[in-house]
């Protein structure tokens, strides 16, 4: 008679294993599309930029602006999409853990002699694996990249167009250094609350 307990059992497990490579991929793409919109955005930023800009004192004033407005932009766009793809990180490192966890169940149960081959050749399947906050990985890469790009577009937009005119002399002019550096501080928070906490959290250090 067949286990019909067991049956059940193995195919929600394979659906579920099914369902959660289905959202990795899904995660991906959706991390590499954010990826490729925002410096397809800051491409074309600087490149109108570059061709339409000319040296200080032959530029109209609100050309200036307009420029120093669209980099603002381009900084708080990058700022969220930043945080777009570290809420993205999280979805895909847990369909990831996931995986590895349905990958543990099976595996576990295989004879000892095949200790060996699960050892050299069978991914990971520590359920606690990826870390969220992994800086050799390419999703981190990207995320870090995302918010330097954003910080020295801010940085831009004040080194263009100084917003707080009040200020004078040294101070307005560190200010697109403070601007890049505030900018990049929020974004670091933000991803070491929403990734680096989570693995403190579970003791993994990152």
């Amino acid at each position: 008679m067949a286990d019909i307990k067991n049956n059940t059992q193995h195919e929600f497990l394979l659906s579920e294993y099914e369902q959660m490579f289905t959202e990795k991929r899904h995660t991906d793409g959706r991390f590499m599309y954010l990826v490729s919109l925002y410096f397809t955005i800051i491409t074309i930023s600087v490149s109108v930029f570059a061709a339409v800009y000319k040296p200080e004192g032959e530029q109209d004033k609100s050309t200036v602006f307009i420029f120093a407005c669209v980099f603002m932009l381009v900084a708080l766009f990058g700022m969220i999409i930043f945080s777009a793809m570290c809420f993205n990180r999280v979805n895909n490192v847990r369909a990831i853990r996931q995986i590895n966890h349905i990958r543990k169940q099976y595996l576990d149960s295989f004879p000892d002699e095949h200790r060996p081959f699960i050892r050299n050749y069978i991914m990971i399947i520590d359920a606690n694996r990826p870390r969220y906050h992994m800086l050799d990985s390419t999703h981190l890469v990207f995320i870090y990249s995302i918010a330097i790009f954003s910080s020295i577009s801010m940085g831009v937009s004040f080194y263009l167009y100084p917003l707080l005119q009040v200020l004078t002399g040294n101070l307005t002019d560190t200010m697109p250094a403070i601007a890049i550096i505030l900018s990049f501080l929020i974004q670091y928070l933000l991803l070491r609350w929403k990734l680096i906490k989570k693995d403190n959290e579970q003791g993994i250090g990152s």
